[in-house]
């Protein structure tokens, strides 16, 4: 008898600490934001800015300020601001194989004065986004912490910003010579873009103020100008154009894949 009114007492008891239990996952399922904390203003460095895909990383740092809202434990909606000062490689430029082709007189490309860019060059990327992010909360997630997916729509400026060190070897009906283009205005060249993102978060502290790091990669599904994705248009009637799409994939391209660390300000 105190064996069965045992096991009635441990299954009362059991089924209370299973609702209790229910009742406080139901709750953190309506109540989004790691530790309560459920916006964060986050400055971050991105030390690795991978160009994989393009031939060779590039190690220039990429910063940015972003302001990160939960709106759900599974939702959150990400504003950020980025800059970079980055480099285009030789190894870029082999990889994309572009050319450059110089028309004649009459405007057709007839005259076999073509030739490709050797060297490197900087350039300027500042870029806006909005990213609405979706936590994985069956794997301990609760927005904006853990391991996500999402959207990342970018409206930015792009710019060559030095082509000193670019020369062209160019073939004028067999003869070959090397040209450069220098003191030449540039202009800006605007990229919206699209993008789906995999990504994980993780904080290193609990109070208001922590570091964390960020890990991820993304994949390009729509940029506004799509010849400088493909390698369909790999003749250019001009050096500017020819640098600029190997800069727009050069950005592209760099997102394939980033490792951010950063400090984040949480507010509840």
């Amino acid at each position: 008898m105190k064996l069965i009114a045992f096991i009635k007492k441990t299954k009362k008891t059991t089924l209370l600490s299973f609702s209790l239990a229910v009742s406080v996952v139901a709750l953190a399922q309506n109540n989004p934001g790691y530790l309560g904390y459920k916006k964060s203003v986050d400055l971050t460095v991105t030390p690795m800015f991978f160009n994989f895909i393009a031939g060779g990383p590039s190690m220039k740092p990429a910063v940015g300020v972003a302001y990160e809202m939960a709106t759900k434990s599974k939702l959150s909606i990400r504003f950020g601001l980025s800059h970079v000062n980055n480099s285009v490689t030789q190894q870029n430029l082999d990889y994309y194989g572009l050319t450059l082709s110089i028309p004649n007189n009459s405007g057709s490309f007839s005259s076999n004065d073509y030739g490709n860019a050797y060297g490197n060059f900087n350039y300027s990327y500042t870029a806006f986004s909005i990213a609405p992010r979706f936590f994985k909360t069956h794997k301990g997630a609760v927005a904006p912490y853990g391991g996500y997916w999402g959207f990342d729509l970018s409206l930015g400026n792009a710019k060559v910003a030095n082509d000193d060190n670019v020369v062209y070897k160019m073939n004028d009906n067999g003869t070959t010579s090397e040209r450069n283009f220098t003191n030449d205005a540039w202009k800006k060249v605007k990229v919206v873009s699209l993008q789906f993102n995999v990504g994980k978060r993780r904080y290193f502290g609990s109070s208001g103020i922590s570091a964390f790091y960020q890990m991820g990669v993304g994949y390009p599904l729509w940029q506004n100008s799509s010849m400088y994705l493909t390698n369909t248009a790999t003749y250019f009637a001009n050096h500017q154009d020819l640098l600029e799409n190997a800069m727009v994939r050069h950005i592209a391209n760099g997102s394939i894949m980033e490792i951010k660390f950063g400090v984040g300000y949480g507010i509840k």
